[in-house]
């Protein structure tokens, strides 16, 4: 699901953080809140004092480059990443991702979203199911006769469901991809993909 917003952009609503605490929230089960409804209100200009681009993890830890956001506990684990395919039309300025109603990683960091696979999340989960919801922001990029793209900034927002092995560990990889359809409307190029790797 996408939507395409004007060259002068929308407000959007201020963040509001998940309450549960994130070691109840991966020890229960399903969420009565489901993690699309966390990402509601999130505002990726998470600026510092001052005012530089912003990466934060649920609990104030700090952002790994090389392994995301990282916590610990039970024995199955759980790896999040991002990949993507997006052609240079569209450049990836704001992402946010939330695991079973808590939201884990909100970023507005150019050097990081400008790569094409970054990593999200690697904690300990309860084995069975989880939902992940992802809210990414894109501004349009065009030169020339394409430099009217420029002005838009286009949000898609999903939410899929994996299974988390009782031993082992699962490999969820977050594909932002382009509508193969070269005929949709701007506001349906942008969307989310899944694919899990239980080991």
């Amino acid at each position: 699901m996408g939507v395409v917003v004007g060259a002068r952009g929308r407000t959007v609503r201020s963040f509001a953080l998940a309450t549960a605490p994130l070691a109840l929230a991966l020890a229960c089960g399903a969420p009565s809140t489901p993690s699309r409804a966390a990402l509601d209100g999130v505002r990726f200009a998470r600026a510092d004092a001052r005012g530089s681009a912003t990466t934060w993890c649920y609990g104030g830890r700090p952002f790994d480059r090389a392994r995301g956001c990282v916590y610990e506990g039970f024995d199955a684990v759980g790896v999040v990443r991002h990949h993507s395919k997006m052609s240079s039309a569209f450049r990836l300025v704001g992402a946010a991702y939330a695991l079973d109603g808590v939201i884990l990683l909100d970023t507005n960091d150019a050097s990081l979203l400008g790569a094409r696979d970054f990593p999200v999340l690697e904690s300990p989960l309860r084995p069975g199911a989880h939902e992940l919801a992802v809210l990414l922001r894109y501004r349009g990029h065009g030169s020339g006769v394409f430099s009217y793209l420029s002005g838009y900034r286009f949000e898609v927002k999903d939410a899929m469901h994996f299974q988390v092995p009782a031993r082992g560990r699962a490999e969820v990889v977050v594909v932002g991809e382009e509508n193969p359809d070269r005929t949709a409307p701007l506001e349906k190029r942008p969307r989310i993909s899944l694919t899990v790797t239980s080991k």
